[in-house]
């Protein structure tokens, strides 16, 4: 957890299985240039490939420049790290292995939503796409006017039921919901989608 004066976000820590090679990164339009994603290597000799998404702007890696769609590659040893940061969103970036890797992505300053100006921190270690489920059920927050989810879709053609809502999202594109009301939302996809 990190706990600052004005903001705070933690994550639960998730156990890294043999097959935790394939993730769709969820971050947030940043203030700063703090949109980020770290991966960390189990084993030595592991093979990356990131596959970069953003919303604007190009991406300065190890000293060159990348546009959206293009891709990385790059190996680390074992409990090496690799960290991406760029000033627009990095959602839907994709990232693959040869083995077992950590993803954690997020925000140093983000304004969520975007017309609200507070400097939130956002963190979250990403579950892999073999783990992403066909159904969801998110409790509204108490303490918040709305409840706010990003949803993201590793397949093409994924008809996602959010609430009274219907969404087709394709595989790296992402829907962001927002409710008002005081209930339980439901999430029911044909293909596993990541909810945040």
């Amino acid at each position: 957890m990190v706990r600052n004066e004005h903001t705070s976000d933690s994550f639960l820590l998730l156990p890294i299985s043999d097959d935790a090679n394939d993730f769709f990164v969820a971050s947030y339009e940043s203030r700063e240039r703090t949109s980020k994603l770290i991966i960390a290597a189990l084993e030595d000799n592991t093979r990356i490939e990131a596959q970069l998404k953003t919303s604007a702007g190009a991406i300065q890696i190890g000293g060159r420049s990348y546009s959206t769609g293009q891709t990385v590659s790059f190996a680390l040893g074992k409990l090496q790290t690799y960290l991406v940061q760029h000033e627009y969103d990095l959602t839907v970036t994709h990232i693959t292995s040869s083995k077992p890797i950590s993803v954690v992505s997020g925000n140093n300053c983000a304004n969520v939503p975007h017309d609200v100006t507070a400097c939130d921190y956002l963190a979250e270690q990403l579950l892999p796409v073999r783990f992403w489920q066909k159904e969801y059920l998110c409790a509204k927050l108490k303490t918040r006017r709305n409840n706010r989810l990003r949803m993201i879709s590793s397949k093409n053609d994924a008809l996602v039921h959010i609430g009274a809502t219907l969404v087709t999202l394709n595989e790296g594109e992402y829907y962001e919901y927002v409710s008002s009301s005081d209930a339980v939302t439901s999430v029911i996809s044909n293909h596993p989608v990541l909810i945040l």
